[in-house]
């Protein structure tokens, strides 16, 4: 989406500081009810700093004596986010999509915002993208992630000759993505995610179990025909709503007026879905456009 102011002023990012600790700031939110759900899943202690996966398949942890351009080349050769198709794969896939939703709307020079950064590929694919296929030069790369290590690993990516080419590199903070309140407001003219993490067992039905049984069990009120299950359902889709909100606003309210604000992936509502991780769905967007004030434009 877009402000729906039609001019985009042209300022420098002002001045703004890290949080001494996300998971605090987040504890002092008002809306802190959904934010603490996903804060007890997910914590600086799950993240292992470098891992790589070497010819024969094998993961190697703790690699901290490359340099940053080959640390940067080692990430890009092992699977996206740990999980994905290569970086230069990734990269070919999402080229059209981000120059045709990006490129009309920025300008070199611009500032950009990518909540949820983590260890900063996605902005440095952007930034390649932008600058390759639509001439677009010198951005300000801004972002956050919950996980300290993550964001350590993007400094120093952005600190490689590689992303310099690309970018110009801004400040990344240790931050919860539903509250950026060390952020400035109207700052960016791009603020976007790669992806909005849903919240597994958002009522906490059932503390202390691995993710997996918590989505299941999830899965299982979507499908149930019980009126209890399916009242449970519709509370922790209510739930997850709430968190996309949390995140999402925080978007709209960094982003400048006139700027864009842009959500590239994330899955559709259990009940729609059936066996994805759970999200919301397409209708509920311009609902919460309405709902929540997020004065845009589709």
């Amino acid at each position: 989406s877009s402000s729906s102011s039609s001019s985009r002023r042209r300022s420098a990012v002002p001045p703004y500081e890290c949080p001494s600790c996300p998971a605090a700031a987040a504890a002092a939110s008002a809306s802190a009810s959904a934010s603490e759900t996903k804060k007890s899943q997910q914590g600086p202690s799950d993240f292992v700093p470098y891992v790589f996966v070497d010819g024969d398949g094998d993961v190697e942890e703790g690699r901290d004596d490359l340099d940053d351009d080959t640390l940067l080349r080692t990430i890009q050769s092992a699977p996206y986010d740990g999980w994905g198709p290569p970086y230069r794969l990734g990269k070919d896939r999402m080229t059209q999509w981000k120059s045709n939703m990006y490129g009309p709307y920025l300008r070199s020079g611009d500032a950009i915002y990518e909540s949820a950064c983590g260890r900063g590929l996605n902005l440095l694919m952007t930034a390649e993208i932008l600058r390759d296929r639509c001439g677009i030069t010198d951005l300000a790369v801004h972002g956050n992630d919950y996980l300290r290590g993550s964001v350590e690993v993007a400094e120093r990516i952005w600190r490689s000759d590689t992303a310099r080419a690309a970018g110009v590199k801004g400040r990344f903070c240790a931050a919860d993505s539903a509250d950026l309140r060390h952020v400035p407001n109207d700052a960016f003219d791009l603020a976007y995610t790669g992806y909005v993490a849903p919240v597994f067992d958002p009522l906490n039905l059932l503390p202390g179990r691995d993710n997996a049984r918590k989505l299941e069990n999830s899965v299982r009120l979507c499908r149930s025909t019980d009126p209890t299950d399916r009242y449970l359902a519709e509370l922790e889709q209510r739930r997850q709503e709430e968190w996309y909100a949390l995140w999402v606003s925080e978007l709209f309210r960094i982003a400048k007026p006139g700027g864009l604000v842009a959500v590239e992936m994330t899955p559709e509502s259990l009940r729609r879905s059936g066996g994805d991780l759970g999200g919301v769905d397409k209708g509920w967007w311009e609902e919460a456009a309405v709902r929540y004030g997020w004065d845009a434009e589709p």
